[in-house]
């Protein structure tokens, strides 16, 4: 009967990793098909680029009062992930906060489907702004596929706000995976301290 109960375990352990990497690969695939030939101009993502094989990131920029953007960043390089809080402070005078936070690795895995759903990666027209409803002086957020050789983005001015007012299927599709981003790390639900 243990026999049977370790053979299970490790045909589970098997199928979970294969899944995995399946999934793995598709984000891949995805970067391969959108993204563009690029190392990220920023110092700390780009190292992160070269030395992981895909980076996953949502981004919140602020630039009414100043220029600040906070990143949450998980990175995985051969199957192993880390989590980062990485703060853009006054971003032309270049102060920065890193702080490296433990994360689940079944966790970051929940993560990639949402990130491999195409049309998230697909040129889109903006259309915040049909159905009437107005912000100024928001925030831009920013969702980014990285692996070593190609860099995916997709950005939305105030996401939450216009989808309240105007949903949208594809901009439902960003504010899913920045959230599952989030949530990795620890973050507070959708448009609580972005």
């Amino acid at each position: 009967m243990k026999k049977i109960t370790i053979v299970s375990c490790v045909l589970l352990l098997i199928i979970t990793a294969c899944s995995t990497s399946k999934t793995a690969m598709h984000a891949q695939a995805v970067a391969e098909k959108y993204g563009k030939d690029e190392q990220i101009a920023d110092t700390f993502l780009h190292r992160l680029q070269q030395e992981n094989d895909l980076v996953l990131a949502n981004a919140v920029e602020h630039t009414a009062w100043g220029h600040n953007i906070t990143y949450r960043v998980i990175a995985r390089k051969g199957g192993q992930w880390k989590g980062y809080n990485y703060k853009v402070l006054n971003a032309k005078g270049g102060q920065v906060q890193i702080n490296e936070t433990s994360v689940n690795a079944s966790d970051c895995n929940s993560v990639l489907p949402f990130f491999e759903k195409e049309g998230i990666w697909k040129e889109r027209t903006e259309g915040e702004n049909k159905c009437g409803a107005v912000i100024n002086d928001g925030s831009t957020w920013h969702l980014l596929l990285i692996t070593p050789a190609k860099v995916l983005r997709s950005t939305w001015y105030e996401p939450a706000f216009y989808q309240q007012h105007c949903p949208d299927s594809t901009r439902q599709m960003f504010l899913d995976a920045f959230e599952k981003v989030k949530v990795v790390l620890g973050g507070s639900p959708a448009g609580v301290n972005n």
